[in-house]
């Protein structure tokens, strides 16, 4: 486990040091502080994105979509990779004590890990009538699948840091009754996609209310 640890974290250090984009956010949860960084790299018909927090770090092969071909977790507890084959996903290794091993159809859908740069990436794509999306995403708690709702809403004035950028918020719920538990929202610059900030709701009691927002990008 240790080992798969280090080779992951050795290869999210060597993403970033070749990335195209670095950037560096501001993440606060359950009244405690932390850091949160995203690189992305194009490679031949994929983009790479890598991501470290505290305690785990992500990788994601993806289309320019953001549709994922595949992602990889590891830290503490963690080390596991969800692949796509064909219109299946297929999910294995270990997580929350103990062994993961399951696979999910998409039934026609897109598989959106990296919503940080596919939901941006939706925004400058897509079409002004086209207001709603659905896609699948492995949920980073319990590593199992969930059918989600993005909304698009009308672009804004945000204030990010010391200024103020036009953004565009996304607002993302799961489908059916699940909907009226948890939702989240994510704003993107409106010219570039870029992702700018992320707001969990706390629809019901218990659950932890999460803000990520953009502290500084690489040149």
């Amino acid at each position: 486990m240790l080992k798969a640890f280090v080779l992951v974290l050795l290869g999210l250090c060597a993403l970033m040091s070749q990335a195209a984009e670095t950037l560096l956010y501001r993440q606060h949860q359950s009244g405690e502080d932390s850091e949160l960084t995203l690189s992305y790299r194009q490679e031949g018909e994929w983009v790479l994105i890598a991501s470290q927090s505290d305690t785990q770090v992500y990788f994601s092969r993806c289309s320019d979509s953001g549709d994922t071909l595949q992602w990889q977790v590891s830290g503490e507890g963690v080390n596991l990779e969800a692949r796509r084959q064909d219109e299946t996903v297929v999910v294995s290794g270990t997580g929350r004590g103990g062994t993961i091993d399951y696979h999910f159809a998409l039934d026609g859908l897109p598989w959106y890990q990296a919503l940080s740069f596919a939901l941006g990436q939706w925004l400058l794509r897509a079409d002004e009538s086209d207001d709603t999306l659905e896609f699948w995403m492995l949920r980073p708690d319990n590593y199992r699948p969930v059918r989600l709702q993005a909304l698009r809403r009308e672009p804004s004035m945000l204030t990010v840091g010391a200024g103020l950028r036009q953004a565009r918020r996304v607002e993302v719920r799961p489908t059916g009754w699940r909907g009226s538990l948890w939702s989240a929202s994510y704003w993107f610059e409106t010219d570039t996609g870029r992702f700018l900030r992320y707001e969990s709701g706390a629809l019901v009691p218990g659950m932890a209310q999460t803000r990520i927002e953009l502290s500084t990008m690489s040149p």
